[in-house]
């Protein structure tokens, strides 16, 4: 479960453009050059904030800091957040593009869900965030639940061997004991189901 659900706007205030750093673990996609010409045309018309945590590392609004630097402005307005985790700054990030930004492709999406899994959230919540299907975050997230479920059952086989009841490995994993049964096997090896990418009670 992401630990990091909980951002908080700390405050808002206008910063000389180079305290400002681009987030790697943020970004979602290349700088779209086209977009980023469109919103320099439209600057008189428009606000440029963006948003950033209390390290002043970009979370949102990498377009406009682009096109904000390319009309030589020397401040930004930033809304400055406090976040629990890098999985809250991510889920901030995406949540804010969403609402607002250049418009997520499939395959952007496709990589995105694949982050947010890596980061313990679950299929619905990714398909919430992202405004797609549970089924597609399912196919989009395939090899990672089946890299998910061999390395649970690794760690159910260590466990296993190193005394520890099922009922015991059961609750230090925050599984079934049917997923720890079936990991152990007859003769304590990996069967088919265990390993395969739709065992029970792992996402």
């Amino acid at each position: 479960i992401p630990a990091g659900t909980g951002h908080v706007l700390v405050r808002t205030e206008t910063v000389p453009i180079g305290q400002i750093t681009v987030d790697a673990d943020c970004e979602s996609r290349p700088v779209n050059d086209q977009y980023v010409d469109q919103l320099v045309d439209s600057a008189g018309y428009m606000e440029i904030k963006i948003i950033v945590g209390e390290d002043y590392r970009l979370v949102d609004g990498r377009h406009r800091y682009e096109a904000a630097k390319r009309l030589n402005l020397t401040t930004v307005t930033v809304d400055v957040y406090r976040y629990a985790d890098p999985a809250d700054r991510l889920r901030h990030a995406i949540i804010a593009n969403v609402a607002h930004g250049l418009p997520f492709t499939p395959e952007e999406k496709a990589k995105i869900s694949q982050r947010l899994f890596k980061h313990g959230y679950s299929l619905e919540e990714i398909a919430r965030l992202l405004c797609v299907s549970t089924k597609t975050v399912r196919r989009w997230t395939k090899k990672d639940r089946a890299a998910k479920k061999q390395e649970v059952t690794d760690t159910i086989l260590t466990l296993h061997k190193e005394g520890q009841s099922q009922m015991d490995i059961a609750a230090q994993l925050s599984v079934s004991r049917k997923v720890v049964r079936t990991a152990i096997g007859p003769q304590g090896q990996v069967s088919e189901k265990a390993s395969g990418p739709e065992g029970d009670d792992i996402p």
